[in-house]
């Protein structure tokens, strides 16, 4: 769902028991108001506070996340298993994968697997229902120079194509004051960014 800083602002003041500034009062006095030093600490928070909460939710708590599929370079490499893997640059405020589907996949994949765990060797491995297949593809996250590289395993066919892939990225504000964050996690984020401002 997507956010602004005047909402977030507002919540942490109402979960703080403070008021805001009635208009035009003392607007030109140039004393700082608690909404204006709330307004600046919690967007200092946002990002630390909410990637944490999106980065340890359980998967049925995030949503669907954000569609991050156009204009993204996706290179099919053929695999040992034989079939192919789909790499794709993540994008760098990359946080947490949603799902990711091809279009010849039978299901999507929800949980990606990273370097260190012991499922990591799969991909490499010489039977595909093992490292990735369309029945039961599988998702693997690691790092490529300064990015991070996501492939997708599981494509029989090397003209296999993304049909869909949703992330969550770190909820930091655009241009127009918005962020996105799941919905079912935005209490828990005023909680924690008001914890840490008292």
């Amino acid at each position: 769902m997507i956010y602004t800083v005047d909402r977030l602002r507002s919540d942490v003041m109402a979960r703080l028991g403070e008021i805001a500034r009635p208009q035009g009062l003392l607007s030109d006095s140039g004393v700082p108001w608690p909404e204006d030093v709330v307004s600046v600490k919690a967007v200092s928070l946002l990002d630390e506070v909410g990637s944490e909460l999106i980065r340890r939710a359980g998967i049925e708590a995030l949503g669907g996340g954000v569609d991050a599929s156009s204009g993204l370079d996706v290179v099919m490499r053929r695999m040992p298993c034989g079939l192919y893997g789909a790499e794709i640059r993540l994008p760098g405020d990359f946080l947490r994968l949603a799902s990711a589907g091809m279009s010849g996949w039978r299901r999507d994949v929800f949980v990606p697997v990273f370097p260190g765990s012991t499922e990591w060797s799969r991909q490499w491995s010489a039977e595909p229902g093992i490292a990735g297949c369309p029945d039961s593809p599988r998702a693997y996250v690691g790092i490529c120079g300064a990015e991070m590289l996501l492939r997708l395993m599981g494509s029989e066919s090397v003209e296999d194509s993304l049909e869909h892939l949703h992330v969550w990225a770190r909820p930091v504000p655009d241009g127009q004051g918005e962020f996105t964050f799941p919905e079912s996690l935005y209490t828990d984020l005023i909680a924690g960014i008001s914890r840490c401002l008292v």
